[in-house]
């Protein structure tokens, strides 16, 4: 028996001398485990390290077999955020989770791509806390344990949702949680959209999620150029890039702090001006302001640009950032924006541990206790 799928590498532990046994969540297949042999060699080394995706062949003479497994990289996650601790701790945290919970040789295709949306945007989006908290809520769902988090179980009202019940997974309205506050679980303001994943349901809000995705694997010179200063905070305000607006239209960048837009057009924009102008008019009705450049500008003459854009964010030039030659460190958050992270982490980790774990006799991985602390000294910090 043999196949081929791409999997992300959960686990892998020394067999014998020379081997280890690697555990991998596939797209098709599931959790599958299997040996490699040599594994210490030149070719193999660094290969199997939790979260790394690959392309693997497994194989085995009869089905019921452990069977021996081999991959090819597809994408080295690991090593891309070894540097950083908080980063290094969710990843190995998702990997395990998945492991202990999810039964063996049984296809989770739904729980593959959410690990895979997660793993992108940990190596690519400043939103990835929020992210590993919607990767846990999927993990319950997945395992029949789905929240229920679209209207209060107490009056059906589907506004100001404040709190979940943890005795029944579903949300609770302000006022109807008022009184019974101290038993309930806050809810953070970041998982009471649709975009929560119930049910094998996917993380994103329909086809202009899944084609911001796609945008951002595949931006253009320009862009890649222009992101590198702005996701670098170089100019003292956080933005983001290829995001959805009112589920019409795609921004190639936004502040939405400062409510500015930046468009970056091509020769082509030139042949669809009416509708450049009716974006345009939408997102100024929306009170944002729109800058537009183009390519050659951005790959020409970036200084200028990038002086255009810091007089725009910053017009009286008191909170301007003092120069552009020396990149300032990405920002990790707001105090408010992790204290609602936190909430999420404690809401997701409340039912896997009452739910999902305990029931089996089985415990939270040590990494997820050390995400916790790590998020939670973040706050700290902030808050400092």
């Amino acid at each position: 028996m043999q196949w081929t799928d791409e999997a992300i590498v959960l686990s892998a532990r020394k067999h014998g001398e020379n081997s280890i046994v690697v555990r991998v969540l596939s797209h098709h297949h599931g959790v599958y485990a299997g040996v490699v042999k040599g594994a210490h060699s030149k070719t193999n080394r660094g290969l199997y390290q939790s979260g790394n995706i690959l392309t693997v062949t497994w194989n085995a003479r009869l089905a019921e077999h452990i069977g021996m497994l081999k991959g090819e990289m597809v994408e080295p996650t690991a090593a891309l955020v070894m540097q950083d601790a908080m980063k290094l701790a969710a990843l190995t945290s998702a990997c395990a989770l998945i492991e202990i919970a999810m039964p063996e040789r049984h296809p989770y295709p739904a729980l593959y791509k959410h690990l895979r949306i997660f793993l992108h945007h940990l190596l690519h989006a400043e939103d990835w806390q929020e992210n590993y908290v919607k990767l846990e809520l999927a993990l319950l769902a997945e395992s029949g344990f789905g929240l229920d988090l679209s209207e209060c179980a107490a009056t059906g009202q589907k506004d100001d949702l404040l709190y979940v019940s943890p005795k029944s997974g579903r949300s609770v309205s302000r006022e109807a949680g008022e009184p019974y506050k101290d038993k309930l679980l806050p809810l953070p303001t970041f998982l009471t959209t649709k975009a929560l994943p119930l049910e094998g349901g996917g993380l994103g809000g329909g086809d202009l999620t899944e084609k911001s995705r796609d945008l951002r694997k595949n931006q253009t010179e320009a862009e890649k150029k222009l992101w590198w200063y702005l996701s670098q905070n170089q100019l003292g305000v956080r933005f983001r890039r290829q995001h959805p607006m009112g589920g019409r239209y795609i921004v190639d960048f936004i502040c939405l702090e400062r409510k500015i837009v930046i468009e970056l057009d091509s020769g082509q924009h030139s042949l669809q001006q009416e509708y450049d102008s009716q974006r345009t008019a939408f997102l100024e009705q929306e009170g944002y302001r729109v800058l537009r450049y183009w390519n050659t500008d951005v790959l020409q003459n970036i200084d200028g640009v990038l002086t255009a854009i810091t007089t725009s964010l910053h017009p009286h030039g008191s909170d301007a950032p003092h120069g552009l030659s020396s990149p300032a460190p990405p920002s990790r958050g707001s105090y408010n924006n992790m204290e609602e992270i936190l909430a999420g982490l404690r809401l997701s980790g409340y039912f896997l541990e009452h739910w999902l774990l305990e029931p089996h006799g089985k415990k939270f991985p040590a990494a997820r206790a050390r995400l916790s602390q790590l998020m939670q000294a973040n706050v700290l910090e902030s808050a400092s």
